[in-house]
């Protein structure tokens, strides 16, 4: 291997061969083992083509957008870690060669490179979509289509929680309390969605590391297993150094929530048992969450018991009523939710 005065001699002969036979728009710096891109470089701001292929480069130095007119840049078999951000504005760009790099993942800018027909990152931990051939050449359109495909598989986690339309406000609105809740008693601040989809609720958490998931489980299965708890007599785990003031307001604010859910299921009647058997369906993010929400409605059965009121039930495909003289009626028959 060469040492560090025959590695610049070897880039100094380089670097003058560009400029005397390239007008200092080519430079091959290829196969030298440098760590760093030598600061001559920086020097040759028209240069059009970079070669830097098979070096030991982990990142672009932050002086490298003066080379804002590079047209085609090699940088594979290098140990990137990251994708170059440094590279942002190189609106000239045509062909970018990073494969054999450790890039995880990929930035949505790239699709600001207009010009950009050939984008090369074989041999990188990515997940790449099954239609993303070894082909080196991609035209803008492809890798469009491709980045596209890319950003569905790398999506936040999604998860639907399916439930008849009656149900989808007042379970909403209990779950959208979920990221306070977090946040008041762990001191963890977390982006968990929810949102209105055809077949329920949509549950969305932005977050990619698997142990972050699993630890806001952790959170959502608490969370739920409150409803199970009598008001009176709920406690909260706190991560934080919370005030008395904050835990007992933490504490009434989740006893408002768990009320506002119950009395909905209840005051509505909401075709209790219809829940029950589509909760029977499982859901990616919490299993916690299909048995909690059962518990919930079967709360709401005892209330409507207690206040001498029909209970609702499905059997065969038909919405039954049991009512308080222990008659049975048939009220309608119910379509099954699509599945997805």
């Amino acid at each position: 291997m060469a040492n560090s005065k025959e590695i610049q001699k070897l880039v100094d002969e380089r670097v003058k061969y560009c400029k005397s036979n390239y007008e200092s728009r080519y430079l091959d710096l290829s196969n030298l083992g440098i760590t760093e891109i030598p600061n001559e470089v920086f020097l040759l701001k028209d240069l059009a083509i970079l070669f830097l292929s098979n070096n030991n480069i982990s990142e672009l130095p932050k002086d490298f957008f003066i080379l804002e007119n590079l047209q085609k840049l090699y940088l594979e078999n290098n140990e990137l870690t990251e994708f170059p951000k440094e590279i942002i504005g190189f609106e000239r760009l045509e062909y970018l060669y990073l494969e054999n790099n450790f890039i995880t993942s990929i930035p949505n800018w790239v699709l600001n490179f207009k010009r950009l027909s050939i984008l090369n990152l074989m041999g990188n931990p990515i997940q790449i979509p099954n239609n993303f051939n070894d082909d080196l050449g991609y035209s803008y359109t492809a890798i469009c289509h491709w980045l596209r495909e890319y950003y569905q598989k790398e999506k936040p986690k999604q998860n639907i929680l399916k439930i008849p339309t009656q149900l989808k406000t007042s379970i909403k609105q209990y779950l959208n309390f979920f990221p306070d809740f977090v946040l008041h008693s762990k001191g963890v601040k977390i982006n968990f969605e929810v949102t209105s989809v055809e077949e329920g609720l949509s549950l969305e958490i932005e977050e990619k590391e698997e142990e972050t998931i699993n630890q806001i489980n952790t959170y959502l299965q608490e969370y739920m297993d409150l409803l199970q708890i009598k008001n009176e007599e709920i406690e909260i785990l706190f991560s934080t150094n919370a005030t008395d003031f904050e835990k007992e307001l933490l504490i009434t604010q989740q006893q408002v929530q768990i009320n506002n859910l119950k009395n909905a299921l209840a005051i509505k009647k909401l075709e209790n048992s219809y829940l029950t058997e589509v909760l029977k369906q499982p859901i990616l993010l919490s299993t916690s969450l299909i048995e909690t929400l059962h518990n919930a409605t079967l709360d709401a059965q005892n209330g409507l018991r207690e206040n001498n009121l029909p209970i609702p039930y499905l059997k065969d495909g038909y919405l039954w009523q049991q009512m308080p003289d222990g008659k049975h009626i048939q009220l309608e028959k119910l379509e099954p939710l699509k599945t997805a």
